[in-house]
Order: C-alpha cells, then sequence, then structure tokens
C-alpha cells in the first residue's frame, strides 16, 4: 500500500505482488521493507531492459499468456511488441497513486483501482494501436482470468477484476523472481519476511545470471526438484539464526493455455528446521546435494517431495555397492522426517553389532542384501538374538518396542521398519563415531497395548510361580515357546485362569490383543513379546510376587456376546447359583476347562430356558464375519463370560 506522503511501498500479502515487488528491491539494491515509489521508477528506467527480460525468459508466458503485448504475435508481426510493451509498462508506473477508480483493489486493498483501458489508449494511440477496448484479464495479472472467456473471469464471472496501478506493475517482474517445479511456476510466501526475501533474492540472482548469459530457461528447468532443494540448502548455509516457527508456502501456477490452474503447498518448519540441522548443525550440506544431484525423473521419489510428505527417502539406504547414507545424515531424516524415536535406531545399531559379532561373516552379507529381511529364516537369526541378549540384561521389551512400535488396530502387531533399520546398521557397525547424542527423541506413544501385555504376562508369570516354581515355569512355558509348541489354547487356558482372580480378563480385552482387524486369531506377535518379558523377569531374578504388578492399565470391558446370548448366560449362570450354590458352578467351570463340557452342553442348558434365542442367533454365533467355523473361540467365550460371572459373585459373597 501506498503512502501518499512518503511515497513508500509495503509488501501486500499477495504473493504474486509481492514477487514483482522482491524482484524490484533485488534490481534496486534495496531492502524490500524500505521500497519506495522512486525505486520502483528507478528500476524501470526506460522499460527497455525489463522488456528484453521478459522477452527472453519463456516463463514469461506462463505468467501472462501469449496474449500479453509483449508476446502477441500480431504485434509481433508488426514489430511494434517491444515498444507497446514499453509504452504500457512505463504508463502504468506513472499511474501509481493516481488511480481514479474508486474501486478498491482486489490484491492490495488499496482504496482505488487502475482504468486500464485509459491506461493503454494513452500510451498505446501514438503507436496506432489505441482503438481496441481493454479490460484486465489473465494477460495483465495471472489467474485473473478475462470477460472474454466467462469461465476464467474472477471473480464469478461477472466483471473485470479491480487492481491499482502499483500491483500490475509489480507482476511485471514476477518472470524473474520464479522458479519451475512439477511443470508448474512457483511463487513463495513465507511467515517469515526475512526468511522469504533472502529466499527470492536467491532465486532472482539465479535467474538474472541466466538472462546476462543469454539463457531462456528460467531456474528449475528440467532440474526436478533439486534446484529449490539446493537454493533452500544454500540459504540455510547462509543463515546466522533460525526461527523454530517459520513455514514457507509454495504457489505453483501456471497461467498459459487453456488450463490455468493454481495450487498451494506447504513447506512446514519440520522439513525446514531438518535442512537448518542437517546444513548447519552437522555440516551435512555436501552430502545431501550429493545425493540429491543423482535423483531420477521421477519427483515422487525426490528428497524434497519425501520431506513434504513425511516419507522414507529410498536413497538413504543401502543398495548394491551403495551403502547408504551417513548414519547422522540417517538419523537426522528417520528421527525428524519419519518421527522415529532417537532410541529405537540406537536399537538397531546394537542388535546390528550383536549379530555381527556371532554371524559368519558370509551370512552378514546375505543379511545386508535389500530383500534380506524378507525370508522368514533371516529374520529368524535376529528374533533369536532380541531373546538371548533379554536372557542376558543386554535388551529389554522396552528396547525391542521403540525398533518395532506397535501399529493401530485390534491385535497386536508391529510396525516392520525395523528390520530396514537393522539392514542400514548391518552395513555400518564399524563406524563408532556416530553422534547419537546430538539428535533428540521423539517419545513412544504407543504404550497402552505394551502396558496391557505387560499385565498379562506378569499375571502368567506370577500365577506360575505360585503353583510350580520358576524351574517349572522355564521348562514348561520357555522351553516349549522356544519349539513353538505353546498357542492359542494354551493363551486361552492362561485367560481362563486369570480371569478367576483378577478382574479386566474380559472377552472384549482378548479380543484387543488377539484378533486383528481381519477377524482373524493373531497371537504370534503376543507370545514373542510376553517370552521377552518373562526372559527379562528371570534375568532379573523375580522369583515372588513382586513382579510389577504396579501396572495397571484401563479395563477393557464387555463379553462382546449377542443380546440373546448374552442374557441366557446370565440366565444359566443364575439358575445354576440359585441351584448349587457359588462352589457347584466352580465345579462347572473346571469341567469346561478340562473340555468335560462343551458347546453342545451349554446349547442344551439354554434350551431349556423360557428366553427367546432362535437356531439362527446360534448359528451365526458360530460362524465368523467371514463365514468360517469359530466354534473353539465361541466355546472359550462364553467359558470367560461364566468365568468372569463367578469371579464378580465370589467377590460380593466374600
Amino acid at each position: 500500500m501506498i503512502n501518499e506522503d512518503s511515497m513508500s511501498v509495503t509488501l501486500t500479502g499477495n504473493p504474486f505482488v509481492d514477487t514483482g515487488l522482491g524482484v524490484i528491491a533485488f534490481l534496486g539494491n534495496d531492502y524490500v521493507d524500505k521500497l519506495s515509489v522512486k525505486t520502483l521508477g528507478d528500476v524501470l528506467g526506460d522499460g527497455s531492459q525489463l522488456a528484453r527480460w521478459n522477452a527472453q525468459l519463456k516463463s514469461f508466458t506462463m505468467v501472462f499468456t501469449v496474449n500479453s503485448l509483449l508476446t502477441h504475435p500480431g504485434l509481433k508481426r508488426r514489430g511494434v511488441n517491444v515498444k507497446a510493451y514499453q509504452a504500457v509498462v512505463t504508463k502504468l508506473y506513472e499511474s501509481i497513486g493516481h488511480e481514479n477508480v474508486r474501486q478498491r483493489c482486489e490484491c492490495c486493498g488499496h482504496y482505488s483501482s487502475l482504468d486500464i483501458d485509459s491506461v493503454c489508449r494513452q500510451a498505446l494511440t501514438p503507436l496506432g494501436l489505441g482503438d481496441q477496448i481493454r479490460s484486465i484479464g489473465r494477460d495483465w495479472f495471472p489467474l485473473t482470468g478475462s470477460l472474454g472467456s466467462d469461465a476464467q473471469a474472477l471473480p464469478a464471472a461477472s466483471r473485470s477484476v479491480h487492481i491499482c496501478a502499483k500491483c500490475l506493475f509489480a507482476v511485471q517482474y514476477m518472470p524473474l523472481g520464479l522458479m519451475l517445479y512439477r511443470g508448474s511456476l512457483a511463487a513463495f510466501q513465507s511467515t517469515s519476511t526475512n526468511f522469504w526475501y533472502d529466499y527470492l533474492r536467491s532465486i532472482v540472482e539465479t535467474n538474472y545470471s541466466i538472462v546476462k548469459a543469454g539463457g531462456t530457461e528460467p531456474l528449475g528447468s528440467k532440474q526436478g526438484s533439486r534446484a529449490l532443494l539446493t537454493q533452500l540448502i544454500a540459504l540455510m548455509y547462509k543463515q546466522k539464526q533460525w526461527n523454530e516457527k517459520t513455514n514457507m508456502y509454495m504457489w505453483l501456477f501456471t497461467n498459459s493455455g487453456t488450463s490455468p490452474r493454481c495450487e498451494i503447498q506447504e513447506i512446514p518448519n519440520r522439513a525446514l528446521s531438518f535442512l537448518w540441522e542437517a546444513v548447519r548443525d552437522h555440516s551435512l550440506r555436501s552430502e545431501i546435494e550429493g545425493t540429491v544431484s543423482s535423483e531420477g525423473k521421477n519427483l515422487r521419489y525426490s528428497l524434497l517431495s519425501c520431506i513434504l510428505d513425511g516419507r522414507d527417502y529410498l536413497p538413504l539406504y543401502p543398495k548394491g555397492r551403495w551403502k547408504g547414507a551417513s548414519p547422522t545424515l540417517f538419523m537426522l531424516y528417520q528421527n525428524r522426517i519419519l518421527g522415529s524415536p532417537y532410541f529405537a535406531l540406537q536399537v538397531a545399531y546394537k542388535l546390528a553389532r550383536q549379530t555381527q559379532s556371532v554371524v559368519n561373516p558370509k551370512k552378514i552379507k546375505e543379511l545386508q542384501k535389500e530383500e534380506a529381511f524378507r525370508h522368514q529364516a533371516n529374520r529368524s537369526i535376529i528374533i533369536r538374538l532380541v531373546v538371548e541378549m533379554t536372557e542376558s540384561g543386554r535388551l529389554r521389551l522396552d528396547d525391542y518396542s521403540q525398533l518395532f512400535p506397535y501399529v493401530g488396530g485390534p491385535g497386536v502387531k508391529v510396525d516392520m521398519n525395523g528390520w530396514k533399520y537393522i539392514r542400514y546398521y548391518l552395513h555400518h557397525v564399524a563406524e563408532d563415531d556416530i553422534q547419537l547424542e546430538s539428535i533428540g527423541a521423539i517419545p513412544d506413544p504407543s504404550r497402552v497395548p505394551l502396558e496391557r501385555i505387560i499385565r498379562l504376562s506378569n499375571l502368567i508369570y506370577i500365577s506360575h510361580l505360585e503353583r510350580r516354581g520358576q524351574e517349572r515355569f522355564k521348562n514348561d512355558v520357555l522351553e516349549r515357546m522356544k519349539n513353538n509348541s505353546l498357542g492359542i489354547n494354551w493363551l486361552r487356558l492362561q485367560f481362563l485362569l486369570l480371569a478367576e482372580r483378577y478382574p479386566g480378563f474380559t472377552y472384549a480385552d482378548w479380543r484387543s490383543l488377539c484378533i486383528d482387524e481381519k477377524d482373524e486369531l493373531f497371537t504370534k506377535e503376543l507370545l514373542y513379546q510376553m517370552r521377552l518379558i518373562w526372559s527379562g523377569l528371570i534375568f532379573e531374578g523375580v522369583t515372588q510376587k513382586v513382579a510389577a504388578l504396579d501396572v495397571d492399565p484401563a479395563p477393557i470391558d464387555g463379553e462382546d456376546l449377542p443380546e440373546q446370548i448374552h442374557n441366557l448366560v446370565r440366565a444359566v449362570f443364575e439358575d445354576y447359583i440359585a441351584k448349587r450354590g457359588i462352589d457347584g458352578f466352580y465345579q462347572v467351570l473346571e469341567r469346561l476347562r478340562r473340555k468335560e463340557l462343551d458347546l453342545a452342553w451349554i446349547r442344551s442348558k439354554f434350551d431349556r430356558l423360557n428366553l427367546p434365542f432362535s437356531d439362527e442367533i446360534w448359528r451365526d454365533f458360530l460362524v465368523d464375519s467371514k463365514g468360517r467355523s469359530r466354534r473353539a473361540e465361541a466355546f472359550f467365550q462364553i467359558q470367560l463370560a461364566f468365568v468372569n460371572r463367578y469371579r464378580d459373585k465370589k467377590f460380593i459373597s466374600s
């Protein structure tokens, strides 16, 4: 906006106008926050230099279309295009502060806007071109449309846009301040004016050099995302301070052809801070630039796209003879961009070192290959090592959970990225000078599944200690786990036994731990993590009821039974208690556990009650959502409902 007294020119908030003003500030060797109308005039001169630059840069037509005075084919044939452009741009400058249309500028908010038709007639009549009625369209300001094409006219396809002389003048300098990215021109904004202007200056400097050398392609042409990223990195290198709240915004647009478009993409502070840390704190500029220089043409897999999308960047990982990025860059990216806990990377490094110390070199070579951990046999090597390290106190379940964190949804499932980390560090075990401490940790938010697994494991452990002692536990449980001979039936039995004594062991709880989103039983990971917990307890010498019962996650209540079956279970229980007492019902529970009573017995009990119950409900209960039999699971579910009712009744009675 213009202050009439000082004739100063300030930024408008419009990215196109501000880009033009920033270019003018650069060309006028002035600060962007100290621009004046006089500076605008000094930079313009007679307009010939601006006309030459814009006629030379291919990006000009992407900003103003070929219908601009400077590039209009008819005017070019007559050889008057440059003079016409100079004359109108000069007139635009002279009109700054003298607009006579009492409509606010829709770019900067100035109280009046320009009569473009009048200005063009004054400028072009001496050239014999003043007979055409002109209005502001895409050939005067990007993306404004024109009345000649309703579909592209803004606002609301009802009239031409109102813009003041300063904004129309400033955008003429845009081509020097733009770069190409993903086939579009990119203009930038930022929450930090200083950062934005420094970045814009670096673009203008490069485009200026291109123009002076006779080039026509703007910065970024045929460079994918490399130009944008390397410009950012170079700027970070020069920055002396970093504002942790700085964000950038890219206005990606094209105004040419029949499909003008514009989208805004944020470059968040997370991405900028990563580059700042990499360049300034860890001297990784050369490594990043070297990595980016070998990127392919697919922008989706470029470093910049991966940073912006928060995706993993594959060139960080070893492939063939490439050992991957340096550990510092690798950790910085994993931690800052992907949010992987720093401690998880430490665990992967620790496991890689242990693997190298116990596995022969030939096998190590195999484990280093890209596809190594797609094979279960190779994974089993690490799985066994984790157990051995837990048994000797060198690793804990917490460590494992950092490397393989839980993923959302029902069932105990873990993220598999840990395998990639281990493979990466198998290539870097000899690098002892890794600066682990320099990168902070991000807390692991997924504690709830872990706490419930710890509680379940601890109670099973205590229960076995009470009944059979630690040695029997090693033989009956850990040895059998080693041989993969403990499975779902054993786990169901433990759940039933615990439910007799402790609340919280409901079918809803079971379902959340043991049944995945596909409605399938999945206990492999749960049992493995329980094995790690027990290995840790034995290493720590826990032989009494002192295992961590202070772990008390919120219970998940619910029998998860159909309403009719829920009512029948309750009725059978109450009927039995009334006739034979609580101890008599316990004998039923024991017979159910020993499989002396089965679903047929339960069904017969249901049938004897005078309650609503249909064969259809029963049949549906015995199959899962995919129509597969779940008789064993249904039997367990009803058993668990009986056991929980028994425990509640017993507790009240006592």
